[in-house]
């Protein structure tokens, strides 16, 4: 058996106040490591070898895609270089053989490495059969001093699954000030409803201080409501790189990177109507590092046939490293049931790794994407 650390574990669920029809969180509350133990998800294991996406290029993000003669694939889009090293580039690919093959079939967008920074690229069908868009982060920079002067997510289209992209729209933008007040790392998901989109991003406030937020759109993205507060609001914290996924129903869990407690860490946030409001009293550890001087960053979440997946990287099996930045270091992967939320089955699943992502494939079968210092961008399944 895999060993089974609890740094730091919570009881969720969630009952139904029949007077009001609103859910209501239970109290939460510690385990013991024996009742942690007890509890164990599952446990996580290789399913194939490592597939090279591409020889180069980091940040790899992934999605369902159907097709108009009613098939389905993979798209994915991930951040690149040009050979000359001069522009960054968002590059598309796809696969029909749930990730075990890629092609790369397009690109988002591009811009010089001086005047631009262009990265995060979160891919997302929204119409069956049709339209994908992409979100991106998409700032200016002064080429002298290498300052920010304009902050902006972007949204881009494709109506030939992938092939072709235009601009569609800005979710969020702002002119850089003083302080710190940029906008990062899109993640994009279609609420239960099946056309709003809704797009969460880290917003800071301060070098010290950043919020989770999101916007959500109902006309395919061309327009996009006001934020909504999802973490960090009440508590000086780098809350940022948010994942979401369904628990059940209309519950959602939204993971994200913090500094609350000083080095990075994860940690977690609940919504029991589908990302329209989020419960900051359901703020919980997701993990923390194995010891006080290392970080746990970069997370994601999915669903695996009721079993929760978070996946991290981590620098903490180089206690010496004292830089505050796990990129580089080790993706690892924990477990949870999914209505009971108990993390446990820490599985390390590459060193020399570069800003992780998952993908459900179903039931049972999920990818790890991510940067690999032998590889590029790699992607390998997994069976929980």
């Amino acid at each position: 058996m895999r060993n089974i650390l609890c740094f730091a574990v919570f009881h969720l669920a969630t009952i139904l106040d029949t007077a009001r029809g609103d859910p209501i969180p239970r109290a939460i509350q510690d385990l013991n490591a024996a009742t942690f133990e007890s509890r164990a998800a599952a446990t996580v294991s290789a399913a194939e070898p490592v597939v090279t996406v591409a020889s180069t290029g980091t940040y790899l993000r992934v999605n369902s895609v159907t097709y108009a003669n009613g098939t389905s694939g993979l798209i994915g889009a991930y951040t690149d270089t040009t050979d000359s090293g001069s522009n960054r580039i968002l590059r598309v690919v796809q696969s029909t053989d749930e990730g075990q093959s890629w092609d790369i079939i397009g690109s988002v967008a591009q811009g010089e490495v001086a005047t631009s920074d262009i990265d995060n690229p979160f891919p997302l069908q929204i119409v069956p059969g049709g339209r994908i868009i992409c979100a991106y982060r998409n700032h200016d920079i002064d080429a002298t001093t290498g300052d920010y002067t304009y902050y902006r997510i972007t949204l881009s289209y494709s109506d030939d699954w992938g092939v072709s992209w235009s601009y569609l729209a800005q979710v969020t933008e702002r002119a850089a000030t003083s302080v710190n007040n940029g906008v990062w790392e899109p993640f994009c998901r279609l609420a239960n409803d099946g056309t709003t989109i809704q797009c969460y991003y880290s917003s800071e406030s301060a070098a010290d201080d950043q919020d989770s937020l999101m916007q959500y759109s109902t006309d395919g993205g061309e327009t996009w409501s006001t934020e909504i507060a999802v973490s960090g609001q009440n508590v000086t914290s780098r809350d940022g790189m948010t994942g979401v996924a369904v628990v059940e129903d209309d519950t959602l869990i939204c993971v994200f990177e913090n500094t609350e407690d000083g080095p990075f860490s994860i940690r977690s946030v609940l919504s029991y109507d589908d990302g329209l409001t989020w419960d900051e009293t359901t703020r919980s550890i997701v993990y923390d590092p194995s010891n006080t001087v290392s970080t746990a960053q970069a997370p994601a979440i999915i669903n695996v046939g009721g079993t929760l997946v978070v996946s991290f990287i981590t620098n903490e099996d180089t206690p010496t490293d004292t830089s505050g930045d796990a990129d580089g270091g080790t993706v690892k992967v924990i477990t949870s049931l999914n209505t009971n939320i108990v993390w446990a089955d820490k599985t390390s699943i590459s060193t020399g790794a570069h800003w992780p992502g998952l993908y459900s494939l179903g039931s049972s079968d999920f990818l790890v994407l991510y940067g690999s210092d032998t590889v590029g961008v790699a992607s390998r399944e997994y069976t929980v």
